[in-house]
C-alpha cells in the first residue's frame, strides 16, 4: 500500500475501531501515539449493541383498514413507530411513514442484542418475523407470506465497527468534547462519538462533528 502526504487529517472510523488493541483486524496504530488525554476519552468511549433487520414486504399490508379494525388502532396506517408491551426478540418496530413503503424495520438493543447477534441470519429472520406476527395479533405464516426479502449488517461483530452506537462509561461524560479538538492541530476525529455537544449515537451529532472537523482545518490554512 503506497503512502499519503498531507497537512491534516480527519479519522471517521467508528469508536470500537479506535479502541481495537494493537494488531487486531481493523485496528489503526498512530505514530506517534495519541496524547494521554485522547487515549483516555477512547477508552471511556464504549459501544452500543444493536441488531436492526430491514424487511422488505409485497405491499404496505399494516395500511390495511381491516387490520386497524380488528386490532382497535383506528390510526395504524399513519403509524410510525411500534413497541411491544412483551418481551419480544425484537420488541421495537418502525415505518418509512409518511413515506408509503412496504418497509419495516425491527430493533433491539442492549444485552438482547449481544445475544442475538451470536445467531445465525436465518433464526434473526425467524424471530424478527414471530416477533411482529405477535404485535400485529396475527400468525408467522401471514407474515411471510407478505414477506419479500430482508437486508441485515452484523455491526456488533463487524472487525471495522466494533459496534453500534456510542455511550459513555463511568467517568466519560466529557470523552465526547476530548475527541472534538483537533490533536497538535494536525488529526480531527469526527463521527457521533466526537460530537462536541454530547450528541453521542445520533445522526445529527455525527454530521455536526464532520462540519466542524472541516472548518477547524480551513481556518487552520
Amino acid at each position: 500500500m503506497g503512502s499519503v502526504a498531507a497537512r491534516a487529517l480527519v479519522v471517521t472510523v467508528p469508536a470500537g475501531v479506535l479502541s481495537a488493541p494493537a494488531g487486531a483486524t481493523g485496528a489503526i496504530r498512530f505514530d506517534p501515539p495519541l496524547p494521554p488525554a485522547v487515549l483516555r476519552a477512547v477508552n471511556l468511549t464504549a459501544m452500543g449493541a444493536v441488531v436492526k433487520l430491514v424487511l422488505r414486504f409485497k405491499r404496505a399490508f399494516w395500511r390495511d383498514e381491516k387490520l386497524a379494525a380488528r386490532l382497535g388502532i383506528p390510526d395504524l396506517d399513519t403509524t410510525s413507530f411500534l413497541q411491544s408491551r412483551e418481551r419480544l426478540p425484537f420488541p421495537v418496530w418502525w415505518t418509512s411513514y409518511p413515506i408509503s413503503s412496504p418497509i419495516m424495520v425491527a430493533w433491539v438493543g442492549g444485552p438482547p442484542a449481544t445475544q442475538l447477534s451470536r445467531l445465525p441470519r436465518k433464526e434473526i429472520e425467524r424471530r424478527a418475523v414471530s416477533s411482529l406476527a405477535t404485535i400485529l395479533s396475527t400468525t408467522p405464516a401471514a407474515i411471510r407470506r407478505e414477506l419479500v426479502a430482508t437486508l441485515y449488517h452484523d455491526w456488533i461483530n463487524d472487525p471495522f465497527s466494533r459496534g453500534v452506537y456510542s455511550y459513555s462509561r463511568v467517568g466519560g461524560a466529557r470523552a465526547c468534547e476530548t475527541l472534538s479538538r483537533p490533536v497538535r492541530d494536525t488529526i480531527w476525529f469526527a463521527g457521533e462519538a466526537a460530537d462536541r455537544l454530547g450528541r453521542t449515537g445520533t445522526v445529527h451529532g455525527a454530521i455536526d462533528s464532520g462540519w466542524r472537523a472541516a472548518a477547524g482545518i480551513l481556518r487552520r490554512r
